[in-house]
């Protein structure tokens, strides 16, 4: 999402290129986030009966699980970027920078599926602010090598948008590496004894795991490929209109993550009371956070509108035609999300907490 609003001085052809490898990116990371919900469910089910080292064992089976499904993905797509990327746009120039864009930057998602599982976890366990702290100080990351690497300077000439994948997948790293060092150095709850290594021959706790999770990852990812296939069409009617879907895409995608979050914080809340047996306490806060989400969304949107001419401010160097359908977009995306909203609150956080 940064990298499509820091290549925006560089013209269309780069927040489309951008903007279309992050599409194809969402669906992989959706995938992930299948895999982290699973975790997360099985983890606040253990949390609430009391069970910390199956709490280990799932996530250090999720890690795994992540390396071994997101590998390959990441391979293959180094073979058929050039394809992914020519099936939304006739531009040459649009074809080439997101295809470089996508060999780079895809590697990275085995990073994030590691991540987001651990995260999911330390939610389950009551430690949200852990994730969030380190998730700031990822993004800040990324934020000061994009500016760096896109536009260059100490020694590194401007890499456009070249530099803002490397920037992604360096930041993505680190990330990976100070989270894992942290629960390493202050041995945390979910760091891995070698003990829970003897999980990972476990059948019964994988299959456990698998049967939750494949059917989130599944729903998951038809839902994220029908996304691709809006911005491949997008990306057929021409470079101005995907780029528009693009440089708004990371608008749309604060909304879809913060209302991620307070799904997961539902799914986890509900899990907790139905690992503890409190079956009633679980309908209640199911049906609290069912009334108030969409209100918050609702809410959201019309706020987001007030601040409209702030958000899009950083396009501004960007054609008039384009800024012109990003405003109608814009529009529809803030009065629309609630709808989505509903959706999310009631499958992925009531339904999922469940099983």
């Amino acid at each position: 999402m940064i990298d499509v609003v820091m290549v925006g001085h560089l013209g269309d052809a780069a927040v489309a290129s951008v903007g279309l490898g992050n599409r194809v990116q969402f669906v992989v990371l959706v995938i992930a986030t299948g895999l982290s919900w699973g975790v997360g469910v099985l983890s606040a089910q253990y949390f609430g009966a009391g069970n910390s080292q199956k709490i280990r064992h799932t996530t250090l089976m999720a890690a795994v699980f992540a390396v071994a499904a997101f590998t390959p993905i990441a391979i293959g797509n180094y073979f058929i970027a050039e394809t992914i990327v020519s099936w939304a746009s006739n531009d040459q120039e649009v074809i080439t920078l997101g295809e470089a864009y996508l060999r780079i930057t895809m590697p990275s998602l085995v990073f994030v599926g590691i991540i987001l599982s651990i995260e999911n976890a330390l939610r389950s366990i009551g430690q949200a602010k852990l994730p969030m702290v380190f998730s700031v100080v990822a993004i800040v990351i990324n934020i000061l090598l994009n500016y760096w690497l896109i536009n260059g300077g100490l020694g590194i000439p401007a890499l456009g948008v070249e530099g803002a994948a490397w920037a992604t997948l360096i930041s993505r790293l680190i990330h990976l590496v100070l989270l894992i060092a942290f629960l390493g150095h202050s041995k945390h709850i979910l760091a891995p004894r070698r003990d829970d290594y003897l999980a990972l021959k476990d059948g019964r706790a994988w299959w456990k795991l698998f049967n939750l999770i494949w059917p989130m990852m599944i729903s998951f990812g038809i839902w994220s490929f029908g996304t691709l296939v809006y911005q491949i069409i997008y990306g057929q009617l021409g470079t101005d209109a995907l780029a528009v879907m693009s440089l708004l895409a990371p608008i749309e995608g604060i909304f879809i993550s913060l209302f991620f979050g307070l799904s997961s914080a539902c799914s986890i809340v509900v899990g907790r009371q139905l690992g503890a047996g409190n079956f009633d306490q679980a309908w209640q806060v199911a049906r609290n956070f069912i009334l108030v989400c969409p209100f918050v969304a609702l809410a959201l949107g019309g706020f987001s509108l007030l601040l409209k001419p702030l958000i899009l401010s950083p396009y501004d160097n960007m054609p008039e035609q384009t800024l012109m359908l990003a405003n109608q977009v814009f529009l529809l995306i803030a009065l629309g999300s609630w709808i989505k909203v509903c959706n999310m609150t009631m499958a992925l956080g009531v339904l999922r907490a469940g099983g």
